[in-house]
């Protein structure tokens, strides 16, 4: 684990400690958990992003088959025995 110091408002820590003795936990596993919970968030926006990269090219390439989602299983073993 990596240790590291920051600053906070004087309210922020007079409330973390209320929080962290409230939920018998520290205030650092608390301070761990707001961190990946902004971590998880950001993940979660570039998925989206991914998602609508896929989706913009999606059916852009043809195969030569009208169709392949019907006879996906045929093309494949005629792909495989080249």
């Amino acid at each position: 684990m990596y240790r590291t110091q920051i600053q906070l408002e004087d309210k922020q820590v007079e409330e973390l400690k209320k929080l962290a003795q409230k939920k018998n936990r520290s205030i650092s596993s608390l301070i761990r958990d707001a961190v990946e919970m902004i971590l998880s968030s950001e993940r979660k926006k570039d998925d989206g992003k991914s998602v609508v990269r896929a989706k913009s090219i999606a059916g852009r390439y043809g195969f030569g088959t009208e169709d392949l989602s019907e006879k996906h299983d045929e093309e494949l073993t005629e792909l495989y025995s080249k």
